[in-house]
């Protein structure tokens, strides 16, 4: 194996761990727990097959061009677990993760790969926050120790690339928002 094809790997495992986190919910809430310490594992693997891109400066292929999508899948694997558990209602959960894939397949189709991460980072973001404060509050004391830790310790290892982002999500919002403003002025 090609040592440059490793961050495509790691990006493309969120799509099974996404799938894993949301059949969880057939489990029931017991297994909220396993579920926020499969998605710090996800959020993980998103940090080092970033590092790894950057170490081996490969031009990406369509896994890293379109990696939003991947971190889209894991973030709905979230929510469809908290809709499955009844955290919240059901419809709203597939509400939104038919409106957030339908809208973000669409423009993987039709768009650039700088303008799909601008669309999708607008379903992705509230994901990114939503189900884990749902799920500490169901977890063993001990997943809620090892998140306390893992927070902190990883906004420290990643904090120039973290703040690099708060600037693209930023940015996405903006442009998403713009376009859509100029989209519903034309009408």
């Amino acid at each position: 194996m090609h040592r440059e094809r490793i961050p495509d790997l790691l990006t493309f495992s969120r799509l099974p761990l996404g799938v894993v986190i949301a059949l969880l919910g057939l489990g029931g809430r017991r297994k909220a727990g396993t579920v926020l310490l499969l998605l710090l594992l996800g959020w993980s693997i998103d940090f080092l097959d970033g590092r790894l891109a950057r170490r081996y400066k490969e031009e990406p292929g369509w896994i890293g061009e379109y990696e939003i999508l991947f971190d889209l899948v894991l973030c709905l694997g979230s929510l469809a677990y908290l809709g499955l558990t009844g955290f919240i209602p059901w419809s709203i959960a597939l509400g939104y993760i038919t409106v957030a894939g339908t809208i973000s397949g669409l423009s993987t189709a039709i768009a650039t790969p700088q303008r799909t991460y601008s669309i999708t980072q607008v379903f992705e973001v509230p994901l990114i926050f939503i189900p884990p404060a749902f799920l500490l509050f169901a977890s063993p004391w001990w997943v809620i120790l090892i998140t306390a830790i893992w927070v902190p310790v990883s906004l420290a290892l990643e904090w120039d690339r973290a703040m690099e982002l708060m600037g693209k999500v930023a940015e996405s919002h903006r442009l998403t928002l713009s376009s859509l403003w100029r989209f519903l002025r034309r009408g």
